[in-house]
């Protein structure tokens, strides 16, 4: 199996079926690297004309930490721990995942920091296929040097095969703890910037758009439907789509239905996938696919196909995925709802 074809299926672990947390030109040749390639330091910010200068967070008063490549997965995690807590390791793996709207942990993470069971759920993953989850209590989590108290916090098991040894992450996350935190999640340098909590959430946002379109990158307005982010996009010139915007994905993921509806060839291919509930489900692909977004055009190749219950904020059909993200170049900014890209 080709863990980079996890897309929504694993990682998104239904999450999003959990009560949401109250809180014009040529095509680009913007291509990923093939499957499993780590990307290159500097690539997309030289692709894309002069990169922000990571120094340049600093100035401001910023804090920025480096984000951790898992080659195995080809997603980026960050160290977090939970102060308070008697955890028998001093920090862990979360995945950056702004498609997931909570702090999610592995089942063994409870177990090794004694979290107390609050109520059990049931979650819901990608294919419509329900497992069952645990809402835990965690006093504090430590992002960097951000402290905050979950609002939400829940575990399950991760569906790691045995072979992917040793685990590329701990938990999840998602929109609710970067919210709170103003996290950014740079992609053209690989970091994540928080900025001091000390300045007003304003002043905050005003600071940030000036470093960010004085640099020469424009920002595109995202949209919150069900605590998520999405935008609306165009796939090869067809009807707008409103896509889910997932750092949490590690590849644009079409819905099968929405690929049928545009007339797409589909190519069968080998690789299963397994979604939350632990059940493999035979993946399709689509060699190339247009993609519109703000006005900016780019292409991308070997997208995943996947079948999905219904449309709706939890099962989008489109899902755009770190794949986009890091070959567009972007900057997110969640708590401002804003994407930046040259």
């Amino acid at each position: 199996m080709t863990w980079k074809a996890l897309a929504l299926a694993t990682l998104l672990f239904a999450v999003l079926g959990l009560p949401a947390q109250a809180e014009d030109g040529d095509w680009a040749d913007h291509r990923p690297g093939e499957r499993g390639a780590p990307p290159q330091p500097g690539r997309k910010g030289a692709a894309l004309g002069e990169a922000l200068d990571p120094q340049a967070w600093r100035t401001l008063g910023f804090d920025i930490f480096d984000l951790h490549f898992e080659a195995s997965v080809d997603l980026f995690t960050v160290e977090m721990s939970f102060p308070g807590s008697s955890c028998s390791k001093e920090s862990f793996r979360g995945l950056i995942d702004t498609g997931n709207n909570l702090l999610a942990v592995d089942s063994s993470v409870v177990s090794q920091c004694g979290f107390a069971s609050v109520s059990q759920s049931t979650g819901t993953d990608s294919t419509g296929e329900s497992f069952a989850v645990e809402f835990v209590e965690v006093s504090r989590l430590r992002l960097g040097s951000r402290e905050i108290e979950p609002q939400q916090t829940v575990a399950f098991e991760l569906p790691f095969p045995p072979s992917l040894d040793p685990r590329p992450f701990d938990g999840s996350i998602g929109l609710g703890p970067l919210d709170r935190t103003r996290a950014i999640i740079d992609l053209v340098n690989d970091i994540l910037v928080l900025p001091s909590r000390h300045l007003p959430e304003v002043e905050t946002s005003r600071t940030v758009n000036d470093l960010l379109t004085r640099q020469g990158n424009n920002a595109l307005a995202m949209q919150r439907a069900g605590s998520l982010l999405f935008g609306d996009v165009v796939i090869n010139d067809g009807e707008p789509v409103r896509a889910m915007l997932d750092s949490g994905a590690p590849t644009t993921t079409l819905s099968l239905a929405l690929a049928e509806r545009l007339g797409l060839d589909l190519v069968p291919t080998d690789e299963t996938i397994t979604g939350g509930a632990g059940l493999p489900l035979q993946a399709l692909t689509v060699d190339q696919i247009n993609v519109t977004f703000g006005g900016h055009h780019d292409r991308l190749d070997d997208v995943l196909v996947l079948e999905r219950p219904n449309s709706d904020s939890a099962h989008p059909d489109i899902t755009i995925g770190l794949d986009w993200m890091q070959a567009a170049g972007v900057i997110m900014v969640p708590f401002m709802d804003t994407l930046y890209r040259k």
